[in-house]
């Protein structure tokens, strides 16, 4: 808060004393590259001008009640000093300017090239609520030069660098805006643009929840694929067990069939061997009787 009150008391006390001390358009040199140009806009901040006047100072407002109700919020939760004093710059800046736009018209008289603005009646000056226009000062002409003739689209012409006029609350939201992008991107990204706190609770617990049960289906596929690689293994195995008895059955029927064929042989060989015995014995003894009748 007293850094919010000390920009705004500053802020208006030179925009006072500029619009009560000088004439619109007039210039009063500092050094060769800062004046003080006294000028008003009707735009927003450094004189730019593209929405309408009441438009304008409406957004204006509604923008300053957000920021300061975050500031609360932030503060609450135990923010960043860093943050919350960046934040108080933009939010004296900008309301800086609301007060030209609420305010100068109904108290000033109307500033011209040669007359001096000064009080007046609440009311009575230059233009209705909400449709002053803001006053402006400060002017840094750091680099000024004339373009060759020879550069194409701009030769000739004049360059200058910084041209825009713009007012203390001005700098002070550029300079809060600056640092808050450079050094507290981890503070916005945290914004949540209205969404109520329960809820994005709610969906933080619903992306966990979501990504527990995708890990409860993988590891139920990965143990599916154990399973079904084990099965397809003790089937395999079988198989190959099934396999080699089998072909032990084969080997020991094929051992027995050896077996028999070679006592088959060895039976016909002996029958032969007898029958042949038994014929040579009935020769021997045919011989024997015929020797015998010879003799008588």
């Amino acid at each position: 808060m007293i850094i919010i009150a000390a920009i705004l008391v500053i802020d208006q006390i030179i925009k006072i004393e500029v619009k009560t001390n000088m004439t619109l358009g007039e210039k009063i040199r500092i050094t060769d590259w800062f004046y003080i140009f006294f000028i008003e806009n009707n735009g927003m901040a450094y004189g730019m001008q593209f929405i309408n006047k009441l438009f304008l100072t409406t957004f204006r407002i509604v923008a300053v009640t957000v920021i300061a109700f975050y500031i609360t919020s932030q503060v609450k939760k135990g923010a960043r000093t860093g943050y919350i004093v960046c934040l108080a710059m933009v939010l004296a800046g900008a309301a800086g300017n609301i007060i030209d736009c609420v305010f100068y018209g109904q108290i000033f008289s109307e500033s011209t090239p040669s007359e001096v603005a000064h009080f007046v009646p609440f009311g009575e000056g230059y233009q209705s609520l909400l449709q002053g226009r803001v006053v402006d000062m400060l002017y840094f002409p750091l680099v000024s030069f004339t373009w060759p003739d020879w550069v194409p689209f701009v030769g000739g012409s004049d360059y200058l660098f910084f041209s825009p006029i713009f007012n203390f609350a001005d700098s002070y939201i550029t300079v809060g805006v600056i640092l808050i992008l450079l050094f507290f991107r981890k503070e916005l990204n945290t914004i949540n643009f209205g969404m109520k706190e329960e809820e994005k609770a709610e969906g933080e617990e619903n992306a966990d929840g979501d990504g527990n049960a995708n890990g409860e289906t993988a590891e139920k596929a990965t143990q599916e694929t154990v399973t079904a690689k084990s099965t397809e293994a003790s089937v395999s195995k079988s198989s190959a067990s099934k396999s080699s008895a089998s072909e032990s059955s084969t080997s020991e029927t094929k051992a027995s069939t050896s077996e028999d064929s070679a006592s088959g042989a060895d039976n016909t060989e002996a029958a032969v061997s007898d029958t042949e015995e038994a014929s040579v014995s009935e020769t021997e003894k045919t011989s024997a009787s015929e020797t015998t009748k010879t003799k008588e």
